[in-house]
């Protein structure tokens, strides 16, 4: 992947970190990276270019300054008209498509708050690393607002039923810790290391077989939707694939050598 950079005043960024890694990073650390109607269209635009990269390995996603994402901009919501709102607020779900459709794994690093549309666009990633301090809440139901973004749907999919229900509706704050024991987190880091940890597992996500880790993804992400069935019948008809890889060839050729 050759060294890119875009960037526009406080507009999400779309830098390279590493061979093959991507990072994504919201750029409004004076309001705790809020959203606006533009950020959301601008990260589609980042994720729509990034799924037609060939030679992308994984895409982190994360915030700049103390916060991940307090949500979405409240100001800039109060100008719209209602036709506008509606298009804004459906940008959520766009975004939570164009996500989808990046073949890499997506790995969100929570430095911060993480509120509102931050916590939908948490959970539009495949893994969450958090730091410590980084408390997770829906946000809407104070407002007398409903989740967007399809949170209703990941969300009780990633913790279960209950917990979502009590999450979104008791507006309860959840730290990083208690998120972990949840599912909602993945992984703890160490205060101000969410960046460098996620990084460390996009690298080690870039070293393996690159069509092995785009066919799991998929499969991954198959499975939120279909029967067993369908996910089945995906495992082997991917694997049947891949073993004509000649990056798989070569490791299971590695495999047997060592093991003989």
């Amino acid at each position: 992947m050759s060294e890119e950079v875009t960037r526009k005043l406080g507009a999400p960024s779309l830098s390279i970190a590493a061979p093959g890694v991507a990072v994504v990073r919201l750029e409004r650390p004076e309001v705790l990276n809020a959203l606006r109607p533009g950020d959301l269209i601008t990260l589609i635009d980042h994720f729509e270019r990034l799924s037609w990269r060939d030679d992308l390995r994984a895409v982190v996603l994360t915030g700049s300054g103390r916060a991940f994402c307090a949500g979405g901009d409240l100001r800039a919501l109060q100008e719209l008209t209602t036709r506008e709102t509606g298009h804004y607020l459906s940008t959520y779900a766009s975004l939570g498509d164009a996500i989808s459709k990046v073949r890499v794994p997506v790995i969100a690093a929570l430095n911060g708050p993480t509120f509102g549309g931050g916590l939908e666009l948490a959970c539009m990633a495949d893994i969450r690393v958090a730091e410590p301090a980084t408390t997770l809440c829906s946000a809407d139901a104070p407002l007398g607002l409903v989740p967007t973004g399809g949170l209703t749907w990941r969300l009780p999919r990633m913790i279960g039923h209950g917990r979502a229900s009590w999450m979104i509706l008791s507006n309860a704050t959840v730290m990083a810790e208690d998120a972990l024991r949840m599912g909602l987190c993945d992984l703890v880091a160490d205060e101000g290391a969410s960046l460098s940890a996620a990084l460390e597992m996009a690298s080690r996500m870039a070293a393996f077989p690159q069509r092995g880790v785009a066919e799991t993804v998929h499969a991954l992400r198959l499975s939120a939707r279909a029967t067993l069935a369908i996910s089945a019948a995906f495992e082997i008809d991917a694997n049947r694939r891949l073993l004509g890889d000649e990056q798989t060839r070569r490791r299971l050729d590695g495999a047997l050598r060592k093991s003989g």
